[in-house]
């Protein structure tokens, strides 16, 4: 008796969900109705749009610099482009009365030059420090796909059918290479946004991160990273048994993941954060709609 009614009730609701489709197929058409289903997937999923002011990477530098490294913070620009983040994040510090010197990089010689441009009273007064090279997980040079200066999708992967401005070859350097040339013990922030390429600059760090010495990390994912055929679980994959755990950073907090799941892999633009379960309680969290 129970099962029939269960299979009856499992009969009605198909019948219910069967009906409300067809009616906003009818009211709406196919097009619109996609639209709707998508917009209702993206804001429930929180996936905004990649503006810093309003997506929680501001929340995620202001917690960096007062819980992290309330004194002096060493950050990494990974694909710094003309350092619209770098600027955020000297003035966040200024702001709050702590000191920051933060490392860009950024292989495209014409965007280099813009970058050089902004960030020139930072560099004066020791706040920034510029570098026109690439950040992967080898020391050497490598194929540059650029669509023209100040672009922020210029690349290492080539688009089908699409024509550059200019394919250059760059210099590429690792971070554990230029820590330990430069001398620099710690890293309190790693941003990377590096249009797909971002596995590879965090391969470039392994030792540092196997030294414990990188306490946060930002890498930006979207479908650019399908050119370079990664995937999100590439990252918890690599992370999370060296101790990180890894969430999405939304403007209600970091989404939280206790482990990689297939709902995850969307390829939708968005940032996540891979930060020592120690340092997880600096920043306000969300709980996954799907716990």
């Amino acid at each position: 008796m129970l099962t029939y009614q269960r299979n009856a009730g499992t009969m009605v609701e198909r019948f219910l969900k069967r009906q409300l489709i067809r009616s906003l197929w009818f009211c709406l058409g196919r097009k619109n109705l996609v639209r709707l289903g998508r917009f209702l997937t993206n804001e429930s999923r929180l996936d905004v749009p990649n503006d810093s002011e309003t997506n929680g990477e501001r929340m995620v530098i202001e917690r960096v610099l007062t819980e992290i490294a309330p004194q002096k913070a060493t950050v990494f620009d990974v694909g710094a482009n003309v350092g619209g983040w770098a600027r955020t994040t000297i003035a966040k510090a200024q702001e709050l009365g702590t000191e920051v010197c933060v490392h860009t990089f950024e292989p495209c010689r014409d965007t280099f030059d813009a970058l050089t441009r902004n960030l020139r009273q930072d560099v004066a007064s020791g706040r920034a420090l510029l570098n026109n090279i690439a950040m992967s997980s080898t020391v050497g040079t490598r194929r540059f796909y650029s669509f023209g200066a100040n672009v922020g999708i210029n690349s290492f992967y080539p688009t089908n059918g699409v024509q550059y401005q200019r394919i250059e070859d760059v210099e590429t350097q690792t971070i554990d290479a230029y820590c330990s040339k430069g001398g620099v013990p710690r890293l309190h922030f790693v941003k990377v946004d590096t249009e797909g390429h971002d596995i590879e600059v965090l391969h470039g760090a392994r030792g540092m991160i196997e030294a414990k010495r990188v306490d946060v990390i930002q890498f930006e994912y979207n479908f650019r990273w399908i050119s370079s055929r990664r995937y999100l679980k590439d990252a918890f994959d690599y992370l999370v048994p060296l101790g990180y755990s890894i969430g999405k950073v939304t403007p209600l907090g970091i989404e939280f993941y206790s482990e990689w799941s297939p709902e995850l892999e969307t390829f939708r633009e968005a940032n996540f954060l891979a930060v020592g379960e120690a340092l997880k309680d600096a920043f306000p969290r969300i709980e996954w709609w799907n716990d």
